[in-house]
């Protein structure tokens, strides 16, 4: 049985999962993009499952973050993930803290976004 599971996914899913988890169900948690658990609501079900008691069994992959660090050239001995930035509230402030970073920072942003955003860094960096 395949259960839909996203970002705009109610508590009632979640509780509904952690249900069918507490009935000694296994259920795999995939996703279309890359590692659940990274940058998307996994973590949300991942800590109520660890709330309940019920364990948890990463199956390792590809990781998109590492993949894309790994070929980029850019040093990898020290590196920050921020995952996606702020749309609105909070990203020109969060842009200006990273102007003291000396490591490499790891950014994911939107095809629809990324023009935008590489325009503000470049601004604020």
């Amino acid at each position: 049985k395949l259960l839909s599971y996203h970002s705009h996914s109610s508590s009632d899913r979640e509780e509904y999962i952690i249900e069918l988890l507490l009935a000694g169900n296994t259920i795999a948690l995939v996703s279309d993009a890359g590692t659940p658990g990274i940058s998307d609501p996994a973590y949300a079900l991942v800590q109520k499952s660890i709330e309940a008691g019920i364990p948890i069994s990463p199956i390792p992959g590809a990781s998109a973050v590492l993949s894309a660090l790994v070929c980029s050239g850019l040093p990898t001995h020290t590196f920050t993930y921020l995952g996606f930035l702020p749309v609105k509230k909070g990203r020109q402030t969060l842009m200006k803290t990273l102007v003291d970073h000396s490591h490499t920072l790891v950014i994911y942003e939107s095809v629809h976004r990324i023009e935008r955003t590489l325009s503000d860094l470049a601004t604020a960096l």
